[in-house]
């Protein structure tokens, strides 16, 4: 079975890094930190590895079919975390058991890429769709039932954010009307509407559709899952269902995947733009990869990795880059225009201006409790810029294959040596691992007979 280097190292390290969040994602856990700074030294050596692999040899690698039990296993482990966790969220006024429903059908449906996986029998390509469609159900349901049951979170994050969405309903500017008590544990702290102008815009969708931000968020949760199956499919080769499925798997499946949905963190709609990206680029459609760029980068006050990866790998010329500009800044000029003083203080200097939080998952905030380290935010920020220089330079040539690993790799950096960073980052991460595995198969050269070949072509063997 052919298979690109990166695939396995971009899985694994998708769970790895998962494991290692799992038990600080909802309360203070005080040596997480050290468990995400063993995660980076053994998980970057891994990426690079992977990233050295695809650079000095456009050659799959010939593996074992039955490698594919260490993804499936994990996946298998990841359902089963998440069906143990009976306190997965934390604002539920009743059971969740559609959520536990669906959660023992995606078991289900695991166990029926075994024969493939073990004996190496074909699937029928209605077979196949059928049951990723099925994922796709599940997690809907298992969705919309997080929302519908958990009306009211008692988190700074989604009271800001619904706020917002109201405010903007009734024409109104949240960067000067909308402020909400920390919820945290930062003191008496008052919390501007501190997202970006895209976000405002794009989290007020679910709220007329839905009549809650987080619709957006779960459809977004959606479209990264069907995105990445389809950068997977693109990649021209004949694939077994499950390596198709896999890097997709490893984002739904995520065990605290319907927490970040109920809390109301906005990572899905990241994750969901990139994708998207990342798609318009295969399809050759140049102006519409930059305005999906642009609108990724004005998302999220982090997601600024994105210009010097997406510069290198993505070969943008000055027409891409003006439109790129363009899209990202057309959401913010009418806000700044209102308020620039308004829009400048909550979405750049209050975010600056906070101190580090004693319940991080970071390294710096572990270093300070266990041995009274100050380590300046300004390491994570300095190492995420040696990473994104470097990954960009040794993998320009590799396109969103490069893309993938570098954004990764980069962000795992930066947020294991910052200043703070909890649960819904590392899922964050996670995420680009998944878009990791997604892309690896475009550093593949392509195989011109099966360039084109539809997806009814592609056997459960890979041979």
């Amino acid at each position: 079975m052919l298979l690109p280097p990166a695939l396995l190292p971009a899985l694994v390290g998708g769970f790895v890094v998962t494991f290692a969040v799992l038990p600080a994602s909802r309360e203070t856990f005080p040596y997480a930190a050290a468990v995400v700074a063993l995660v980076t030294a053994l998980a970057i050596p891994l990426l690079l590895w992977a990233s050295g692999s695809v650079l000095w040899s456009r050659a799959p690698m010939r593996m074992p079919r039955l490698l594919l039990a260490i993804p499936w296993g994990g996946l298998v482990l990841f359902v089963l975390r998440a069906f143990n966790d009976r306190s997965l969220l934390t604002s539920a006024t009743t059971d969740w058991r559609l959520g536990r429903s669906a959660e023992v059908g995606a078991l289900l449906l695991l166990c029926t890429y075994l024969p493939a996986i073990v004996w190496g029998r074909d699937e029928s390509p209605r077979f196949s769709r059928t049951r990723f469609a099925a994922f796709a159900l599940l997690t809907l349901i298992a969705g919309i039932e997080t929302i519908r049951i958990a009306p009211l979170p008692t988190i700074d994050v989604w009271t800001i954010q619904n706020a917002g969405a109201t405010a903007l309903e009734h024409f109104q500017n949240p960067y000067t009307t909308v402020t909400q008590a920390d919820t945290g544990n930062l003191g008496d702290l008052t919390v501007p509407y501190v997202y970006p102008p895209t976000h405002a815009i794009l989290s007020l969708l679910g709220d007329l559709l839905g009549g809650d931000v987080r619709f957006t968020m779960l459809l977004a949760i959606l479209i990264a899952g069907l995105c990445l199956r389809d950068i997977t499919r693109r990649s021209g080769w004949p694939l077994p269902s499950f390596v198709l499925d896999a890097p997709v798997l490893l984002f739904w499946l995520t065990p605290k995947l319907f927490f970040i949905l109920e809390q109301g963190w906005i990572d899905p709609i990241q994750l969901a733009l990139f994708a998207l990206s990342i798609n318009a680029h295969l399809a050759r459609r140049p102006m519409l990869t930059a305005a999906l760029l642009g609108l990724t980068v004005s998302s999220k006050q982090s997601m600024i990795w994105l210009i010097p990866m997406g510069a290198v790998m993505l070969q943008f010329g000055a027409r891409q880059w003006l439109v790129a500009a363009a899209t990202g800044a057309a959401a913010a000029i009418p806000f700044a225009l209102l308020d620039f003083t308004a829009l400048r203080h909550a979405v750049i200097d209050f975010e600056l201006s906070l101190p580090p939080r004693p319940d991080a998952i970071t390294v710096n905030v572990w270093a300070a409790r266990a041995y009274h380290i100050a380590i300046p935010g300004a390491v994570g920020t300095g190492l995420a810029a040696l990473v994104t220089v470097l990954s960009s330079w040794f993998l320009r040539r590799r396109g969103v294959a490069g893309l993938g690993i570098a954004a990764a790799a980069t962000y795992l950096v930066f947020f294991a040596f910052n200043k703070w960073a909890f649960a819904n980052y590392y899922f964050l991460v996670v995420g680009l691992c998944a878009t990791a595995a997604a892309t690896a198969f475009h550093a593949m050269p392509a195989r011109a007979s099966v360039q084109s070949a539809p997806e009814d072509k592609i056997r459960a063997s890979g041979t």
